[in-house]
């Protein structure tokens, strides 16, 4: 009796406490989808650029554990008690359009970093901290088709601090090779009608006068939807094996880095594969979640970089945008009659008596009636009638169809 009276009494508490969990888990649900429901994007590529007066702000968290390393010439060397390394940046990168698909790029980054190692036979714990570096920059954006974007960008990035060299004391690691390095690369990139994304980029890059140039090959596929995406891709650095030390080896100075290669290499490169999920939280602010793996290379290091992103991106008109705001400028306003079979000529209802032209630009306009005039596609008139015309549809730039009843607005008046 006594054991049914406490089940009875537990299912009274527990309904009453999980029907006001529920409560609270459904209100939180609603709070977090209704604000993805208005997001913008989710997923940015490498190839696209800002809008004029657009600005853009990342803080960037990446943690680095190192499972195995590889010398100067390939030959993995695996981690050994008590070897370990790790390393946590904090980087603040941002952007401001200068043009449209014209950006300047800047930024700074914060890196921490510890190991353990034996050191003449005894076991050693040595951290570094400091701001690593400073980066300012330039993109460019030149727009191939409504598919196609070919981007071009150049960085520069300066070292805040001195490589330590390697001292007898091990009282502190380096944090960097600090040199100065210099960067230029391109991207092109292409995305689908659904809004799925593939980007090709290569970039030569200078990392130091005691460091062999490089060239960094890069493919990125996402499939993109409104509140989120996923993201995967492969990175490969390629060395030019110009390395001053590469006859000479023993040569080069020593630095304090603690049980890694990731510094001081000779002809470095690796093979890196990643992946990534990515959240539009509001209509400017996204969350990405990255995972990075070496799992191959030489003289460097072999293990897992974990990315953590809060990203904005605001402000800005664009073109697409200026066009909205000027919806009712327009010489001809018409409706579509009638679409061609596969979607590529529409007739509307107006012709030379209200004033169309041959090769007169048109807009397509989704109206919804509560004053929302979505920009859906733009075309020319290619056969004018006195009461009608055929008009060529030229670019898409929404996922909704020109379709009968569709709004179209000729001959756009400039102010």
């Amino acid at each position: 009796m006594n054991f049914l009276m406490s089940r009875s009494i537990f299912y009274k508490k527990s309904f009453f406490v999980y029907n006001k969990k529920m409560k609270l888990t459904l209100l939180l649900c609603m709070v977090l989808f209704s604000s993805l429901s208005f997001s913008k994007t989710s997923f940015v590529s490498k190839s696209e650029s800002l809008n004029k007066k657009q600005h853009k702000f990342t803080l960037n968290n990446a943690f680095w554990l190192t499972f195995t390393r590889w010398d100067r010439n390939g030959v993995e060397k695996q981690l050994v008690d008590p070897d370990f390394y790790a390393q946590y940046d904090f980087g603040i990168y941002a952007g401001y359009g200068i043009e449209d698909g014209l950006e300047i790029l800047y930024g700074a980054n914060i890196r921490g970093n510890f190991s353990s190692f034996e050191f003449g036979n005894e076991d050693e714990s040595v951290f570094g901290v400091g701001l690593e570096s400073g980066h300012l920059g330039l993109k460019y954006l030149m727009g191939l088709s409504r598919h196609w974007q070919f981007s071009i960008r150049g960085l520069y990035f300066y070292p805040f601090h001195k490589a330590k060299p390697a001292t007898a004391t091990k009282s502190e690691l380096t944090i960097g090779d600090g040199e100065r390095v210099y960067t230029l690369g391109a991207s092109l990139g292409y995305t689908s009608d659904s809004n799925n994304k593939l980007n090709v980029s290569a970039m030569f890059r200078s990392p130091g006068s005691s460091l062999s140039n490089e060239i960094v090959f890069d493919i990125e596929g996402a499939l993109v939807w409104k509140s989120f995406a996923l993201s995967s891709g492969v990175e490969y650095n390629w060395s030019l094996e110009n390395d001053p030390y590469t006859n000479d080896p023993a040569g080069k100075p020593s630095l304090d880095q603690g049980a890694t290669n990731m510094f001081n290499s000779i002809n470095r490169y690796w093979l890196k594969p990643y992946a990534g999920i990515h959240f539009a939280t509001s209509k400017e602010w996204r969350i990405e979640l990255k995972g990075e793996y070496v799992l191959a290379g030489r003289s460097t290091d072999g293990g897992v970089r974990t990315i953590v992103n809060f990203a904005k991106r605001a402000g800005g008109v664009n073109k697409l945008e200026e066009k909205r705001l000027k919806f009712k400028s327009y010489e001809v306003d018409a409706v579509v009659k009638k679409m061609s079979s596969k979607g590529k000529y529409a007739v509307v209802n107006k012709g030379a008596i209200a004033g169309v032209r041959q090769g007169m630009r048109f807009d397509f306009y989704y109206f919804d009636f509560l004053g929302g005039n979505k920009l859906i596609g733009s075309g020319k008139a290619v056969k004018v009638g006195s009461s009608k015309s055929i008009v060529e549809v030229i670019t898409r730039v929404s996922k909704r169809r020109i379709k009968k009843g569709t709004v179209a607005r000729g001959g756009m008046i400039k102010n």
